[in-house]
Formats: structure tokens, sequence, C-alpha cells
């Protein structure tokens, strides 16, 4: 079930009012990512397991780093977004390391 993104019916009064209940930010806790009770990324890893997001992650740097940079909104929001993900990399890489590989 996905959720219907509303913030442009609303007006900027209760837009502003959401945004200081929670914080939310277009690279480390996105709105989009963050409507349930859990982020996406976590059950993401819950799922697939750490060693198993490593490739995801690599392939959201790639994603991001590559055609969305120049091509799709604000190239350092993506190069911001980029980073994020190469973060999440390298932990899952400590935490498997000796493990995985």
């Amino acid at each position: 079930m996905g959720f219907k993104d509303i913030r442009n019916e609303l007006t900027p009064e209760v837009n502003a009012m959401l945004e200081d209940m929670v914080e939310f930010d277009e690279i480390n806790k996105p709105m989009h990512y963050n409507t349930g009770k859990y982020e996406t990324f976590d059950i993401i890893v819950d799922v697939m397991g750490d060693y198993d997001t490593i490739p995801y992650c690599r392939g959201n740097v790639l994603k991001y780093m590559l055609h969305r940079m120049w091509n799709k909104g604000d190239p350092l929001a993506n190069v911001g977004k980029a980073t994020w993900y190469l973060d999440k990399q390298t932990g899952l890489m400590r935490k498997t390391e000796g493990v995985n590989w």
C-alpha cells in the first residue's frame, strides 16, 4: 500500500507545521521514505540482510552520480544522496567484514 504525498494540496502554513513536528530533510530523512512506522531503508536491510544490501547501495550511488546528478533535480542534492548511500554501504561493509568477505 502506497502513501499519497499531499503536501502540494496543503496550505503553506499547514506544511510548515508538519515540518516542525517531524524533522525531514531531502537527503538524510526524506518524507516520502518515512511515511510509515519504519524507514524504507531499514526494511530493505531487514529483508535483504546486511551483506546483500551492499549492491543495492552501490547501485544507488551510481544512479545519483551518473544520470540523475545533472539530469533530474538539484545536482548538489543528488551528490548528497549518493554520499548518503555510500556511507550506508561503508557501514554495511564494516559490519560484514570477516563474515561474508
